[in-house]
């Protein structure tokens, strides 16, 4: 289970709304590990682009990719 498709099944939570976002955090056996939803982090600038005609340019103050929550991760963590 790459990284990757860690984030991807996180997407994969969250686009499943809020009640098995819930869900999954009471019960962390209930994750998915063969349901992915990569395209939920390609909407906001799809969104954007559709807005106002032009890419969007901007550092986010939160990388979604795992192991950069250094209080989540610990010393797993990504250190930039």
């Amino acid at each position: 289970f790459s990284s990757d498709l860690f984030l991807y099944a996180r997407c994969a939570v969250v686009a499943n709304g809020c009640d098995f976002y819930e869900k999954v955090r009471k019960n962390p056996t209930l994750f998915p590990k063969d349901l992915f939803f990569e395209a939920l982090l390609r909407i906001p600038e799809k969104a954007y682009r559709l807005k106002e005609g032009k890419s969007l340019k901007y550092m986010p103050k939160f990388i979604y990719e795992t192991g950069f929550n250094a209080e989540g991760w610990g010393e797993k963590a990504i250190q930039l």
